[in-house]
């Protein structure tokens, strides 16, 4: 058996050469960043819209970051859970939503020839989410 001492720290190793890919950055009318980068290994678009508000901006209602992120795919004003799982799913997609310490982030994965369509959809619930009353004590009952 090997003892170690934990009362030091390990020693470091060599810093290891990552190389991160090429991408471009664009800055739209509305001040928003859109940072992208192109692999053609499959025919997969993957978007990832991401804020700047995480738990630590929870302030005196801890978990209001994670159960918004949470609540975002749970409905909008225009379509129901199922029907954005459904639509999503008929693209060959996936979405999905989540928090952070400082962000909270919604992601969409699907074919890239129905990456339009799958973008109104991510459009739909960023800008028209329910947040629905039955789906909010749904969510807090499941966590208590």
């Amino acid at each position: 058996m090997i003892s170690v001492d934990r009362t030091k720290p390990p020693k470091a190793g060599p810093p290891k050469n990552v190389r991160f890919p090429d991408y471009q950055e664009t800055a739209l009318a509305n001040g928003m960043r859109v940072l992208s980068y192109n692999r053609t290994t499959f025919p997969i678009v993957t978007a990832n819209v991401v804020f700047r508000h995480g738990s630590y901006f929870d302030g005196n209602i801890p978990g209001t970051a994670s159960m918004t992120s949470e609540l975002l795919t749970k409905g909008t004003t225009t379509r129901s859970a199922t029907q954005i799982v459904e639509e999503i799913e008929s693209l060959g997609g996936t979405i999905a939503s989540g928090s952070g310490w400082d962000n909270l982030s919604l992601g969409l994965s699907t074919l890239s020839r129905n990456f339009k369509a799958g973008l109104g959809v991510v459009q739909d619930v960023v800008r028209q989410p329910a947040f629905a009353g039955d789906e909010l004590i749904r969510l807090a009952e499941q966590r208590i």
